[in-house]
């Protein structure tokens, strides 16, 4: 019998693109407040979907 588990990754997604981000913008590192208002806005976004992992 199969079994498929659901994991809702949302945060997992969340924490990358911050990470991703951070990485590429460099003055971004230094900056939590910008980094808080960008984690706000993609969490805004993702509201309404359940990411799951490949």
């Amino acid at each position: 019998m199969e079994t498929n588990f659901y994991r809702n990754c949302n945060d997992e997604v969340v924490v990358k693109l911050i990470g991703k981000l951070t990485i590429e913008l460099p003055g971004l590192e230094a900056n939590l407040q910008e980094q808080l208002r960008i984690r706000k806005i993609i969490e805004e976004v993702i509201y309404n979907y359940e990411v799951t992992s490949k």
